[in-house]
C-alpha cells in the first residue's frame, strides 16, 4: 500500500500514517563487520539502547589540575526490536536476486527505533562502510546501495507493501 493523501485532505488528515504505519531506513553500519566479512548488505533486527550526555563540557585546561566537567542533561533511548515481518520482505527480495544477506544487531542508535518505539512497523538495512562513520572518511560502494535497494524493490513489485 502506498499511501497517498486524497486531493482536498486536510493538514491534519495528511499527517496520519496509514495503518499499519511502517518505516524502512537505509543507513551505512556504523562497524567494520560487513567490511571485514565482504558482504554488501545486511538485515538489521533490533537497535541497542543508548545514554548521552549531549551538551557536556569540559571546564578548564586539559591535563592540568582543576579541570571539572559538566556532563549535563542525561538523554536515553531504549532498545528496540524490529519488525521480523520486514526483515522477512527484505530478505525475500534479496533471495530474488540471489543474495542472503546476514541478520545482524546495530550498537548505534537510528531512527529505526524511534519508529519502532511509536508503535510503527520498523525495518531497517545496513550497507557496508570501510572507514568509520559520520565522518569526512566513511565510505560506502553505490553498487552496494543500489543492490540493497534493489531487493527492497523486487519484494515490494512481487508482493506489494509488507
Amino acid at each position: 500500500m502506498i499511501f497517498t493523501p486524497h486531493l482536498g485532505a486536510t493538514t491534519e488528515d495528511a499527517l496520519v500514517p496509514p495503518q499499519p504505519a511502517r518505516f524502512l531506513e537505509f543507513h551505512i553500519e556504523q562497524g567494520p563487520v560487513l567490511h571485514e566479512a565482504g558482504e554488501p548488505y545486511a538485515i538489521v533486527t533490533a537497535i541497542r539502547g543508548g545514554l548521552r550526555y549531549r551538551n557536556a563540557r569540559a571546564n578548564g585546561a586539559w591535563a592540568r589540575p582543576g579541570i571539572r566537567f559538566d556532563l549535563g542533561q542525561q538523554s536515553r533511548s531504549k532498545p528496540a526490536a524490529l519488525s521480523p515481518a520486514m526483515a522477512d520482505f527484505v530478505a525475500r527480495g534479496a533471495d530474488m536476486r540471489g543474495d542472503s544477506p546476514r541478520r545482524m544487531l546495530s550498537g548505534g542508535g537510528h531512527d529505526a527505533a524511534a519508529f519502532a518505539t511509536a508503535g510503527w512497523e520498523s525495518g531497517m538495512v545496513f550497507i557496508r562502510n570501510w572507514d568509520g562513520s559520520h565522518c569526512p572518511e566513511e565510505g560506502m560502494d553505490l553498487e552496494d546501495l543500489a543492490r540493497a535497494v534493489e531487493s527492497v524493490h523486487n519484494s515490494i513489485s512481487r508482493e506489494g507493501s509488507p
